[in-house]
């Protein structure tokens, strides 16, 4: 995993965050944080009761990430609390390392403050940096910030997968692919 400096950013309601790099002290606020946004459910398509990694477990993923050269995994910490957290992968296959995928998590109360923005600005330049030429991911159709967000950095929808998750209450929601191209072809 890339390990960045830590950088300090001005969020929109005047506080500031700092992006870092998790450390093992951070696994049980992570873990803590990753429930939270399972019981709030937008743009969730694990359900709650699907995560039972425990805080050794999660120390041990945040070992095995650090130690892996193809990965970028920050957090956002706000006033000394875990605010939310990105992770993006490279490919492993040979043919498809050019890309990297992305995935990202903000706590409820931490939404709608630039934090989405800062992470994924932070991101982007890793990927640059790591000549990365295209950045992917995957999200539910229903979530209209999230969507906002990624529209707004230059991710551009690609494909869905059709009714792909089926909410508790019957409802259905696509799986929306989106990319971002870094390089030009």
């Amino acid at each position: 995993m890339a390990l960045l400096d830590p950088t300090i950013v001005t969020i929109k309601d005047g506080r500031t965050a700092t992006l870092r790099c998790p450390i093992r002290e951070d696994a049980e606020a992570l873990l803590a944080a990753l429930h939270t946004c399972l019981e709030d459910g937008v743009g969730q398509v694990l359900a709650p009761d699907e995560i039972s990694l425990t805080v050794e477990q999660e120390r041990a993923f945040i070992d095995s990430v650090r130690e892996h050269p193809g990965r970028l995994f920050l957090v956002a910490e706000v006033s000394g609390e875990l605010a939310g957290s990105l992770n993006l992968e490279r490919a492993p296959r040979k043919r498809m390392a050019h890309t990297a995928m992305l995935g990202m998590a903000l706590l409820p109360s931490f939404r709608e403050l630039g934090l989405g923005t800062a992470l994924l600005r932070a991101c982007l330049a890793w990927a640059e940096a790591e000549r990365i030429e295209k950045v992917c991911l995957h999200v539910l159709a229903d979530n209209g910030r999230a969507i906002a967000l990624y529209r707004k950095l230059g991710f551009v929808e690609e494909g869905r997968a059709a009714r792909a998750i089926r909410y508790e209450d019957g409802r259905y929601v696509d799986d929306m692919v989106m990319g971002r191209y870094l390089r030009p072809a």
